[in-house]
């Protein structure tokens, strides 16, 4: 940075903004920091996320009928090698109910939901995740998500509490505790 310095304060300014679009552009966010307070309410002035899915079955869903309890959403697609990993996460943290109070959703954005049934099935025999399926540029736009893998926390009011993309496995574990925490029966 000394270097930057070195061309006068119109230079910092002008290659901070550069940094901060390429930050933009390619999707980087903070990691949840482990330290924070971990709140289980998003800002009441946000709104909810509003998506409309299928079932792997067929049914048409909405995330609107599960408002009241936090959600948690694990985007993936069968094309995405590195998606295998976080949702057996996310699987396995619907399985040990320590947060019963979670819906945990596994969200295909494959075109072909009979291709997403298939892999999901071979991949998590026994799974105790909802599979739906949706529209990759909707689910993408509705969720403010720009790579797989991805995850989103849903507070009780459909607004979004956290985020997850990529595949580090100690910014995975950090998001996976806040939803545990969300979903735990409070009382």
């Amino acid at each position: 940075m000394e270097v930057l310095r070195t061309t006068g304060p119109r230079a910092v300014s002008g290659a901070k903004a550069i940094l901060l679009t390429i930050g933009l552009v390619i999707g980087l966010r903070a990691p949840l920091p482990a330290h924070a307070e971990m709140l289980c309410q998003a800002n009441l002035e946000a709104a909810p996320v509003e998506l409309e899915a299928h079932t792997l079955d067929g049914d048409e869903i909405s995330l609107k009928t599960l408002r009241g309890q936090p959600v948690l959403i694990d985007v993936w697609a069968t094309w995405c090698s590195a998606c295998r990993t976080n949702l057996i996460a996310a699987n396995d943290l619907a399985a040990t109910n320590q947060a019963p109070d979670l819906a945990v959703i596994g969200l295909s954005v494959d075109h072909d939901r009979e291709d997403a049934r298939a892999w999901l099935e071979e991949a998590l025999p026994g799974r105790a995740l909802r599979g739906w399926q949706a529209n990759p540029s909707k689910t993408f736009a509705a969720l403010d998500i720009r790579a797989l893998p991805a995850a989103v926390l849903l507070d009780a009011g459909g607004r979004v509490l956290a985020r997850h993309e990529g595949s580090d496995a100690a910014e995975l574990e950090a998001f996976l505790a806040h939803a545990r925490q969300c979903g735990q029966k409070s009382g």
